[in-house]
């Protein structure tokens, strides 16, 4: 899908950009955000996207936990602000971009106070749905499965309360030492996130008027 996604520009589309874990994500938000009011379909002509890796325990049921991460921008940048309505996707894309090179210019401790106040909301929303799922377990009693999702919801509830009551007051300083990194870095990594996406439009519009050589056009085409 990351190859595919840059080959259409009759409209603008944002960057997909190598991530990591949740790139797809990431070029979700953007997208939603640039194109709230379009429709998405999932047909079955769509590029097919398969994992390199073995996936054969994704499907076992962890825990759920909320810690700062790629998934806590994502999280932010899905709350579009109330004065975008009515403007272009190419303005959208610039108000994008000054909303991440304002999380890089800020300050340490209101950073951390910011990320820690969004995670403090995803864990509660989480935990609300955890019980609402728990309260609706009695009505799935027949269904095979029951017991081991009956499982994962009282772990998952027990996680999210423990880290609700336990909050860490530097989030941001306590995943980047697990990434081996720093709050520097993290900055840079903002703005140099902030000024690509300033410059995706000109990239685009460069692309278009780009030849494909000759012989590669021909090799591409199919024996008749």
């Amino acid at each position: 899908m990351s190859a595919i996604t840059g080959l259409n520009h009759h409209v603008l589309l944002p960057p997909y950009l190598p991530a990591g874990r949740g790139e797809d994500l990431l070029f979700g938000v953007m997208l939603q955000r640039l194109h709230p009011e379009s429709a998405v379909f999932n047909e079955g002509w769509a590029a097919p996207h398969y994992p390199v890796e073995d996936r054969s325990t994704r499907g076992k049921l962890n825990p759920v936990t909320v810690s700062a991460s790629t998934a806590t921008l994502i999280d932010w940048l899905g709350r579009p602000p109330r004065d975008e309505s009515g403007i272009s996707p190419e303005v959208r894309l610039l108000m994008l971009a000054d909303e991440i090179g304002r999380l890089a210019s800020m300050e340490t401790e209101a950073l951390e106070r910011l990320v820690q106040s969004e995670l403090l909301s995803k864990r509660a929303s989480l935990l609300a749905l955890c019980m609402e799922s728990l309260n609706a377990l009695p009505r799935l009693s027949a269904h095979p499965g029951t017991p081991d999702w009956s499982t994962f919801l009282e772990q998952s509830r027990d996680h999210l309360l423990s880290q609700i009551q336990s909050s860490e007051p530097r989030p941001v300083a306590e995943a980047l030492k697990h990434a081996s990194s720093d709050m520097e870095t993290l900055r840079q990594i903002g703005a140099d996130f902030a000024e690509a996406i300033k410059a995706w439009p000109t990239i685009c519009d460069a692309a278009a008027e780009l030849q494909m050589p000759q012989n590669a056009s021909n090799a591409s085409q199919p024996d008749r």
